[in-house]
Order: C-alpha cells, then structure tokens, then sequence
C-alpha cells in the first residue's frame, strides 16, 4: 500500500483529445453504438473475467479490511455496462448497488443478469459525462475502464463529485488499462485513441490514477497478481487506485 498526498488538488497536466478529434456528438453517439452491439462488455476478451473478477474482490476486501461491508452500505458502479462487475465484485461484499450506465441494451442487459438481486439494485440510465452522484450516499464507488472515454476535465469533474459523494471511511475505486507511449501519437503522446470505440488509452504518466488526489481523499493503491493483458496494448492493465474520504 503506497500512501499518496492528500492535499494536492486534482488538476491534469492537458486535456486528452477526444472531442477534438471526434467532436462531443460522435464520441457519445460511436461510444453507445459500439458498446450496445458487443456481446460482452470486455470486447471480445472474456477469458480474462475471472481472474479480473477474482483481483478486484481481493482488492476490495482488503480496502475495507474485512470480507463484507457493515449493513446498510451503498456501492456505485459507474459505467456499469451488463453489470459484471456488480455481481462478481460489488454485491459480494455491499447489501446495495446502484448501477448507472449510458447505453439503454447494456443496462437492460445487467437487469436480466442481476435479476436474483433485483430487491438490492437500482438502475439509472445516463452518461458519465452528466452524472452527478448524490453527496455522501455511497460507502464505494467503482469506476473500471470507463475514464477512456472522458476527456481529463470531464474525469476531474467526475472524480471530484465522487469525492464528495462518499461517505466518511468511503473509498472511489479506479481501475484502468495505460498504453505504452511509444504506441501514443495523440496529446504530446499522452493517448493512444480508439476511434471505433470512442475512448482513449492514456500513458501510465497520464493515467488518473497517477494524479492526485483532490480534498481529503487519501490513495491507497495495490498491483495484484495475474493482472489480464489488455489486447489493444499487451501490457498489462493499470492497478486499482483506491481513494478513501477520510
């Protein structure tokens, strides 16, 4: 566990270059389209599930310091896609969910899946780029390969909402691939973009989970073994950052 500075405001050094390149109405409207046609959310790469599902309830649990958490606790799943990561890791461990997600199939898609649950879930339809989660309502929040398609000022703005949307003792979980930079030839060579699918893969350097954190959240952060390999990349996947609101 690496200690991080506390203090320090969140501020990216430039922004990344999706809607310079794209334009704001096709990043969203591309992003929808691609990711409503998959099968799956992880693009074709479904043999790493379990061993990604497996690392982040490890990680997790080792956050909180305990298996489950106290009853009454609230997860958010930001980009929530067909709700993989609220079954496999989120209702693991919190007695609620609240799974927000952008593209109508998808979100229809983890009610099916999640149905046993139903009682403990709630669903609402909206992209990241608007949402504004409620303050101090949440014990988690999860977001895990979804910043690729915010520019860096529409994740400050997100992380800094969900700052202050956490509860006390509350942790905001980043989980993100990196490119390597010689593969970066957006953004000074910050981003490799993926125009098909609306989203870029920043540098390490550039990662959010290389900024600092803003307020009082402290950063706690953890590379777990057999991380999956990011096909577009073949490096590995950037560790879980986890931010506690102390």
């Amino acid at each position: 566990w690496l200690p991080a500075n506390t203090n320090a405001r969140l501020a990216p050094p430039q922004n990344c270059p999706l809607v310079a390149l794209l334009g704001g109405r096709v990043v969203r409207e591309r992003s929808i389209a691609h990711w409503s046609a998959c099968d799956d959310v992880l693009g074709g790469c479904g043999s790493v599930d379990g061993v990604d599902l497996s690392g982040s309830l490890h990680f997790l649990r080792a956050a909180l310091g305990g298996e489950t958490a106290p009853a009454g606790s609230l997860a958010l799943d930001l980009g929530a896609g067909s709700g993989r990561v609220s079954g496999g890791v989120l209702l693991k461990v919190f007695e609620r969910v609240h799974l927000v997600e952008m593209s109508a199939p998808l979100l229809q898609a983890a009610r099916t899946a999640l149905c046993d649950d139903s009682s403990r879930l709630d669903f609402t339809l909206a992209s990241l780029r608007e949402f504004v989660p409620p303050a101090g309502t949440y014990d988690a929040i999860w977001a895990q390969w979804i910043l690729g398609h915010l520019t860096d000022h529409s994740v400050v703005r997100l992380l800094a909402a969900c700052h202050g949307a956490v509860r006390p003792g509350g942790l905001v979980v980043v989980k993100e691939n990196t490119a390597p930079p010689k593969k970066c030839r957006e953004g000074r060579g910050n981003y490799m973009l993926d125009a098909e699918n609306a989203a870029v893969l920043r540098t390490h350097a550039q990662s959010p989970t290389t900024w600092p954190s803003s307020g009082e959240l402290g950063t706690v952060w953890s590379s777990p073994p057999d991380r999956p390999t990011s096909r577009a990349t073949s490096t590995p996947c950037a560790a879980c950052t986890c931010s506690r609101h102390e």
